[in-house]
Order: structure tokens, then C-alpha cells, then sequence
């Protein structure tokens, strides 16, 4: 039985993310994630939010649930209910990049009142794969938002599709970050050795 030995194993913190790089022998796979920072923080916030206003509900005898005496228990329990699955975690995502065979993409989120055993049962990530044949190249792009400000962003054109497959939508890397992924990307996805075009 073999056993899979990265060779390096990277985890930088930035301002607004952790991005961590696990890279295989001779780079056959490579997987990076980006976690927001803060991410107990903010489900300890969320938490406090729901009990909060899950207490005022409950203790309350506002005019609101006078016009359903008879299902005042039901109504309150669908806010409650309601109120717990509003508020979700920062969204984890991940790219994993396998030599020669294609992209995965995975996100994950879940509930902030729920423990973290339970949100990996109950809110699988979300997975899709592109295989090598379907993606004809990894980029780095530009877009204009609002008030003409100019972002970039890593993409993957891929056959077939009229829209650009965003790697990393919900965290939006640095570009100095997006420089190393793409590096990466290109190394991985062809056989072919080629010039890593950004430095």
C-alpha cells in the first residue's frame, strides 16, 4: 500500500483569508483552500444573533401573533426555525488540481447554530469537476464593478460554456495569490512543459 507524502505544505494568512497549498510529489495533485479569517468569530456573532432574537420572539406577546392564537406555537416555531437556517457560515473554498486529469471545485459553507460534525452530515460541499479534455485555459482576469473600480480574477475557460468557470468567487484572492494558483494550475493540468508566464 502506498502512501500519499506532500512535500510541501504551505498556510499563509492574509488580511481578509488563510490560504493554504498542499502540493504532491512531482506537483500530480494540488489542492488550495481558502478559509476566511474569523470564522469562529462570526459563527459565535450569528449564534448571538438567533438567540437574541429568538428570545424576543418567544417571550413576546406582540399584536403579530394574537392573529394566530390557536397556532401561536407552530408560528413561532417556523421563525425559530427560519431564523436558525438565515444565518449561514463563511463560505470555505477549495480548488484541487489533478496532473493531466482536470479541476475540482468544492464550497462549503453550513449553519452557524449548528455544530460542525452536523454541518459536514447536513451541507455537503458543493463539488463540480472539469475534466482536462473540457478546459481549453486558467486565467487571470480583469472586471470593472461598481464605481469603475478595476478587480482581478482567476477563471477557467472551458469548452462548451458561454460563461467562464470563477475559481474562488465568494473569497476573491490577492493577485499575488491568483499569480500562484494559476502557476500551479498550468504546471498540473498539462503535460507539456511551459513557461510560467506570471511572476
Amino acid at each position: 500500500m502506498t502512501q500519499t507524502t506532500f512535500t510541501n505544505t504551505t498556510s499563509e494568512r492574509r488580511k481578509k483569508y488563510t490560504i493554504e497549498i498542499e502540493r504532491e510529489i512531482n506537483d500530480n495533485y494540488v489542492k488550495i483552500q481558502i478559509t476566511p479569517n474569523g470564522l469562529r468569530k462570526k459563527q459565535f456573532i450569528n449564534c448571538i444573533i438567533v438567540i437574541i432574537f429568538n428570545s424576543w420572539i418567544m417571550l413576546s406577546s406582540h399584536t403579530f401573533f394574537e392573529r394566530f392564537a390557536s397556532y401561536t406555537i407552530a408560528v413561532k416555531s417556523l421563525m425559530f426555525l427560519t431564523s436558525c437556517m438565515t444565518l449561514k457560515n463563511p463560505t470555505i473554498e477549495t480548488l484541487t488540481i489533478f496532473k493531466n486529469y482536470g479541476i475540482q471545485t468544492s464550497d462549503v459553507s453550513g449553519y452557524s447554530v449548528l455544530p460542525d460534525t452536523l454541518n459536514n452530515m447536513i451541507c455537503s460541499p458543493r463539488t463540480i469537476f472539469v475534466p482536462r479534455d473540457r478546459i481549453v485555459d486558467v486565467i487571470i482576469n480583469e472586471g470593472f464593478v461598481r464605481e469603475c473600480q478595476v478587480i482581478f480574477y482567476l477563471a477557467a475557460i472551458v469548452r462548451g460554456q458561454d460563461k467562464m468557470k470563477l475559481l474562488f468567487s465568494r473569497n476573491r484572492p490577492r493577485l499575488v495569490d491568483q499569480k500562484t494558483i494559476y502557476n500551479l494550475a498550468r504546471k498540473c493540468l498539462y503535460l507539456k512543459r511551459e513557461p510560467l508566464l506570471v511572476e
